[in-house]
């Protein structure tokens, strides 16, 4: 299945999945942060592959996000879009990915993710922006 999460407004998506008759997504409107706990629970129960779509504001997203991901052991692949990597939390947010979980720091459990691939993705022709898609994956759990 494919669970959508918008912090605005997902009625856009379950119309788009409805039209091209995609029976297995849910969306949940809300923040990621206020969510990921609960899905995350709900995809160690469940079992199976998952992977992951993030695509966050400039800015990134919470630590507490990226923490709750690294939990979920079945997670094997995450692609994180950014359309300004060189945020400070976008940053913090990449290194939190690919960090090994070391004696006395709790923040990072669960197995790392290795940055396997970035791609530069022209979006807006003729000006300086440019969204980035950084690839991680790691070995299931």
């Amino acid at each position: 299945g494919c669970v959508g999460v918008d912090v605005v407004d997902t009625r856009l998506a379950v119309n788009n999945a409805q039209i091209n008759g995609l029976t297995n997504c849910s969306f949940v409107t809300g923040k990621v942060s206020g969510v990921i706990g609960q899905l995350a629970k709900e995809m160690r129960e469940t079992g199976g592959r998952v992977m992951a779509l993030l695509n966050p504001g400039r800015a990134g997203v919470e630590v507490e996000v990226v923490q709750e991901l690294r939990k979920i052991p079945l997670l094997t692949s995450l692609i994180y879009v950014s359309c300004e990597p060189e945020d400070r939390r976008v940053m913090s947010n990449l290194v939190e990915l690919v960090k090994e979980a070391g004696k006395g720091d709790r923040r990072a459990s669960g197995a790392a993710f290795n940055l396997t691939e970035v791609i530069p993705l022209d979006m807006f022709p003729n000006t300086h922006h440019c969204e980035h898609v950084f690839v991680f994956k790691r070995k299931p759990q």
